[in-house]
């Protein structure tokens, strides 16, 4: 008996939730560029959600040391798991070091 009563009274609110998912999903959406605050001027949305993935020009990246050391550990680490034999870690990690090689060491932070 008192299943029935918990159920009871909990029953309402289960319709209401519904009720309220089935007007939002007839409700339009904000655009997501309105949404999204750019980074730099003239910068396309994908642009300025990938700049701050990894920005060469972020304070901490500053020192050389810190961008080498960034851009070593993972490759560092891809060694070691291929002598462990783990080669899908290996890419993994070659990948994230590759990467942040590119990003920088080679290309670098911007010249002010």
């Amino acid at each position: 008996m008192a299943n029935r009563a918990y159920f009871a009274a909990l029953a309402p609110n289960c319709f209401m939730f519904l009720k309220d998912l089935r007007c939002q999903a007839h409700s339009r959406p904000k655009p997501f560029a309105k949404s999204l605050a750019l980074s730099h001027k003239g910068a396309s949305d994908h642009e300025a959600r990938m700049k701050t993935f990894l920005d060469p020009n972020h304070p901490m990246f500053r020192r050389a040391w810190v961008r080498w050391a960034t851009a070593l550990a993972p490759l560092g680490w891809a060694g070691f798991e291929l002598l462990m034999g783990n080669p899908m870690w290996a890419i993994l990690f070659g990948a994230a070091g590759g990467y942040a090689a590119w990003v920088l060491i080679i290309k670098g932070p911007d010249q002010p």
